[in-house]
């Protein structure tokens, strides 16, 4: 039986590295190739409002607060202030530490799926082609290996 989530099972550091994880995704892989577009930057505010209704506890409650402060913490993140590297290694630690292995992999499983949708809401031309392009693969691939993550998840 595992306890419920809330804030309080983390400490505040760990908490604000968990508020900052979805936009971590979304400016790590839609800024992968350079550029982000705006069909990435819809998908973005479309799987911030279905993160709302996740299954993952966690996920809503980041959701939740995330859109409470998304101007301050989105200019906080594309301001080049966090490093990547160091953001993703904080938000796998404190799941790590703090959840038991189930809710840890079902937290970091969501935010890759986060990061393929973001790639996939560009690209290709025409209906061909990859909508993933090279950059955004290897973004999504340094992302599940920060997370200590072995596949990508399929949808």
């Amino acid at each position: 039986m595992s306890i419920k989530i809330t804030k309080e099972r983390f400490t505040e550091e760990e908490w604000q590295s968990l508020l900052y994880a979805p936009l971590m995704i979304f400016n790590i892989v839609a800024g992968a190739d350079g550029r982000i577009d705006q069909k990435e930057a819809q998908e973005f505010k479309n799987l911030l409002v279905e993160g709302l209704l996740s299954d993952i506890e966690l996920m809503k409650l980041v959701m939740n607060e995330l859109l409470q402060d998304l101007e301050g913490l989105t200019s906080k993140v594309f301001s080049g202030e966090m490093d990547p590297n160091d953001c993703m290694e904080s938000i796998r630690r404190a799941v790590d530490v703090e959840l038991n292995e189930e809710e840890a992999l079902a937290f970091k499983l969501a935010l890759l799926t986060i990061g393929k949708k973001i790639a996939q809401a560009s690209g290709g031309f025409l209906g061909m082609g990859s909508k993933i392009c090279l950059s955004e693969k290897q973004a999504m691939a340094r992302l599940a290996a920060a997370l200590h993550v072995i596949e990508i998840p399929d949808s």
